[in-house]
C-alpha cells in the first residue's frame, strides 16, 4: 500500500527482466476460469491487456472445473524485483450467478490469502476484499470480453473469488496488517508491467522511477545498506518517500519526503512542511541533524 519511488542517474546501461503484478496475474487467472466455465477448455497461454494497452500472455500453472465453478491459476513473476510475491500461485475461481438488472456485475470475494479490508481511508470500502480499483477494472474487461467471445453474449452477475496460496503468510512481510488489511495479501495493479527496478532500458545519464510495493517497514539504516548493494555502482541519487501514517486507527493523507543520497552514507530530508534534516557519517555524533 505504500511506495517507494527513487530517481537514479546509471551510467551504463542495464536492462533487468520484466515482471508482472498481482493484479495482472488475477486477472489472467479469472479470464482462464470463465472460459474454462463456458466452454470447458481453459486459455494457455492467458493474453492480458494491461490498462496502457500492452498486451502480456501468462502461462497456466492450474485449472480445474466442478460443476458450476471453474478454478485457474498463474505463477506470480516479480522480475528482477525483490516481490515477497513472486513464485506464488495467484488464482480465481468464477461462477455465474444469473442475469443482472442492467450491465455485467462482479461479485468480488477474498479467497485463501487474500485480505479484507477493516479500516477506513484505503481505496476500497471496509468490508471488501483487498482488491485494488486498477486489478478490478483488468477483471471486469477480462470477464467482458470472454462473455463477449464465448457466450451467452449478454450480461451477466459474475461471482469472482481471487485467492493466493500462502498470501496470508506472505502478508505479514507486508504493512497490511497496520493498514487494517486483514487475512491475507492485497491484489495490486499499476498502469504498467514492470522490470525489476527499471521501467524501461537505462541510457547512460538518462533519469527513471520505480515503485515498490508492499515493502515492510524498515529503518534508515537499514535502508541505506540496501541501498548501498544495489545501487554500488551509483554515486547518488534522489529519492521521493511516499509517506502513510495510521494515526488513532485512521490512515491519514499521504506525504512526499524528499531523500537524496550520496556515498558512503550521508543523506538529506526535506518534509512538506519545510523542515529539513541532514546526516553525515562520523559528523554530528553520527545522528539525524534538524535544520
Amino acid at each position: 500500500m505504500s511506495a517507494v519511488s527513487i530517481r537514479y542517474r546509471q551510467k551504463k546501461k542495464r536492462r533487468l527482466r520484466e515482471g508482472f503484478t498481482t493484479g495482472t496475474a488475477a486477472a489472467a487467472a479469472v479470464k482462464s476460469a470463465l472460459q474454462l466455465l463456458l466452454t470447458n477448455s481453459p486459455l494457455d497461454p492467458i493474453p492480458v491487456t494491461l490498462p496502457e494497452g500492452k498486451n502480456l500472455r501468462l502461462p497456466l500453472h492450474r485449472d480445474f472445473l466442478d460443476g458450476g465453478v471453474a478454478l485457474c491459476s498463474v505463477i506470480k513473476d516479480g522480475g528482477d524485483d525483490p516481490d515477497v510475491t513472486h513464485g506464488a500461485e495467484v488464482g480465481a475461481r468464477v461462477r455465474i450467478l444469473g442475469d443482472p438488472e442492467g450491465t455485467t456485475e462482479i461479485v468480488f470475494k477474498a479467497g485463501e490469502g487474500v485480505g479484507e479490508v477493516t479500516k477506513p481511508g484505503l481505496p476500497i470500502r471496509v468490508g471488501q476484499p483487498a482488491i485494488n480499483p486498477v486489478p478490478r477494472q483488468m477483471i471486469r474487461w477480462a470477464v467482458e470480453e470472454v462473455l463477449e467471445v464465448c457466450g451467452p453474449h449478454k450480461p451477466q452477475r459474475v461471482e469472482v473469488e481471487v485467492f493466493v496460496t500462502g498470501g496470508e503468510t506472505l502478508a505479514k512481510k507486508t504493512l497490511n496488517p497496520r493498514l487494517g488489511i486483514l487475512g491475507g495479501i492485497s491484489i495490486l495493479g499499476t498502469t504498467k508491467k514492470y522490470a525489476g527496478k527499471f521501467k524501461e532500458a537505462i541510457k547512460e545519464d538518462s533519469l527513471t522511477f520505480f515503485s515498490c510495493e508492499q515493502q515492510p517497514p524498515i529503518a534508515i539504516e537499514e535502508l541505506l545498506d540496501t541501498c548501498l548493494n544495489i545501487y554500488s555502482g551509483i554515486k547518488d541519487y534522489t529519492c521521493v518517500l511516499h509517506k502513510t501514517e495510521l494515526v488513532d486507527n485512521t490512515i491519514i493523507e499521504e506525504n512526499d519526503i524528499i531523500f537524496k543520497f550520496k556515498k558512503p552514507k550521508s543523506f538529506f530530508l526535506r518534509w512538506p512542511s519545510g523542515s529539513e534534516a541532514i546526516f553525515v557519517q562520523d559528523r554530528y555524533d553520527n545522528k539525524l541533524k534538524f535544520m
